[in-house]
């Protein structure tokens, strides 16, 4: 699921755009929620720092706090690398500035325009359509060093999961193998995106391999090749993830 954050310090902007979005939403029924909708950029930061989302971001330009909506934007890029970042403001002169700050906007919407909504739910189709296509082949491999002279080149598609082994050393459990790599698992995660899930704080699964979800038995079963720890605290999400883009797993 993509989740949409606004920030914006207007209440009646901030009202105003977080319908629009939210009637975007249900009227084409994406699989996309406003997850915060407020005024406060520390808000935001906090619940990027807190939570493994993919995110679509509307920031006002001119926040009415310590930090502006640039600088807010230029945090958000070090939390989701991979995010859609909008701004929306009053001062179009301004616009330049997200080049300095080199936080990748993907539009910026002035709001005295006759069409802002327009302009909004075309960023938000946008974003989907960039979120939901398939991978290109250039990132179907999976690169790791397993020693000082020998990488080895995995198949996204082949891979089960990862685990945590300690010492910021990983396990890749792969139909191709299984190896042992320097790294760590939310820069893992980051780089392979939402084909996979954190379903233990040191598991990350791939999602398309799972096959059954047992809860009780705090387990995710990888059909003939395997399973790997689930926690409870991960098991909703894990399972309404599946849902959105596979369909009901057994219980």
């Amino acid at each position: 699921m993509l989740s949409v954050f606004i920030c914006e310090d207007n209440i009646h902007e901030k009202e105003k755009i977080t319908e629009c979005i939210k009637t975007h939403i249900m009227v084409e029924e994406l699989c996309m929620e406003v997850v915060l909708s407020t005024d406060c950029p520390e808000e935001v930061l906090h619940y990027r720092q807190t939570n493994e989302v993919d995110g679509l971001y509307f920031l006002d330009m001119e926040l009415n706090a310590d930090i502006n909506g640039l600088q807010l934007a230029e945090k958000i890029r070090k939390l989701d690398p991979r995010g859609f970042i909008v701004f929306i403001t009053s001062h179009a002169e301004r616009s330049h500035l997200t080049f300095k700050y080199k936080v990748e906007a993907m539009d910026y919407i002035t709001k005295d325009i006759l069409d802002i909504s327009k302009r909004i739910c075309e960023c938000i189709d946008n974003a989907y359509a960039l979120y939901t296509a398939q991978p290109s082949a250039l990132h179907n491999k999976f690169v790791i060093k397993v020693s000082e002279s020998r990488y080895v080149s995995l198949e996204r598609s082949k891979i089960l999961y990862f685990q945590a082994a300690g010492g910021h050393m990983v396990y890749v459990y792969s139909e191709e193998g299984r190896y042992l790599f320097y790294g760590e698992l939310n820069e893992i995660h980051k780089s392979l995106g939402n084909d996979f899930f954190r379903c233990h704080k040191s598991v990350l699964v791939n999602l398309f391999k799972i096959t059954e979800v047992q809860i009780e038995q705090n387990k995710v079963l990888l059909g003939e090749q395997g399973k790997c720890a689930l926690s409870a605290r991960y098991a909703g999400n894990l399972k309404k993830r599946i849902n959105e883009i596979i369909g009901p797993l057994l219980t």
